[in-house]
């Protein structure tokens, strides 16, 4: 029996040491399997583009995607994947953040992993650099009085600072908490973005993350996904990476996260108009259930 195939896929946008730090923290890893790690640069500046291609040229099994402007977070994504397939087929294909570091064990607890027959995305055990742990991201889908303030939220830009005042002032009274449910292996309605893990029944019956979204609201779009194609999400906290928590989108002015935020809720909340809740099940209109 051969190794196993991994595929390691990162977004790039003018922050090119991150993608190189994240491969690294995979190299004393890839002697496990046949590693391939796809970078897909979206029109970095030119500086940025020369450390890849040093880099690049220096390490063989580290591999760019140059596209010619910036095509988002998912299309950028999407682009990785579909080089990544040219290429071959593989048993689990990683579709993460740049900002990440992978636990010196992530890959051999990633390849000793029973996975069961209805998982399509596996979430690891992301923890912020300040000990935070991200997943799972809900266990659980939202209450109604959840969604009922993301409506507001996403009402009005001006709203949402009033709300994000409110939220940052009680924050600042309280150690921000781990996740519930974060040391236990279980199915979970939704993964943090900053790492998937898509098995081979991903891969099989969807193939391709959905771009409809420029950026933010990959947790969402991908549980949609998944749902429509009657299968699970599943948290294991054996594989463990550190997150950096964001590092590209702290160059973006806070306007601009609200405004995809804002797009990503309302095209996450369109396609609930085709698959929407009833009682915790995920169901197509027409009244096919598909899970959750």
């Amino acid at each position: 029996m051969g190794k196993k195939r991994v595929c390691v896929i990162m977004v790039n946008y003018n922050n090119s040491q991150l993608s190189i730090d994240c491969y690294n923290s995979l190299v004393s890893q890839k002697e496990l399997v046949e590693l391939t790690v796809v970078v897909s640069d979206n029109n970095s500046k030119v500086e940025e583009k020369k450390l890849l291609e040093n880099f690049q040229n220096e390490h063989l099994d580290f591999e760019v995607v140059y596209n010619p402007e910036n095509l988002g977070y998912f299309s950028g994504m999407v682009r990785g994947q579909e080089y990544a397939y040219n290429k071959g087929e593989y048993d689990y294909m990683i579709v993460a953040n740049n900002d990440l570091i992978y636990d010196p064990n992530f890959i051999k607890n990633l390849i000793s992993l029973e996975v069961l027959d209805d998982v399509m995305v596996i979430s690891p055990d992301i923890e912020r650099m300040d000990g935070v742990h991200q997943n799972p991201h809900f266990v659980n889908r939202p209450s109604k009085l959840r969604n009922f303030l993301y409506y507001i939220y996403f009402s009005n830009w001006y709203v949402s600072c009033c709300i994000a005042k409110i939220q940052s002032f009680f924050n600042a009274q309280r150690r921000q908490k781990d996740k519930p449910g974060y040391k236990e292996e279980q199915y979970i309605y939704m993964g943090f973005g900053a790492c998937f893990i898509l098995t081979e029944l991903f891969m099989k019956k969807i193939k391709f993350l959905d771009c409809s979204s420029f950026l933010m609201g990959e947790e969402q779009l991908l549980t949609i996904q998944v749902a429509e194609a009657n299968g699970k999400i599943y948290y294991q906290p054996s594989l463990k990476v550190h997150h950096l928590d964001s590092a590209t989108f702290r160059t973006f002015p806070s306007r601009f996260a609200y405004e995809n935020m804002r797009k990503a809720f309302n095209i996450y909340q369109g396609k609930l108009g085709k698959c929407y809740f009833i009682d915790n099940q995920f169901v197509i209109k027409g009244g096919k259930s598909c899970g959750i």
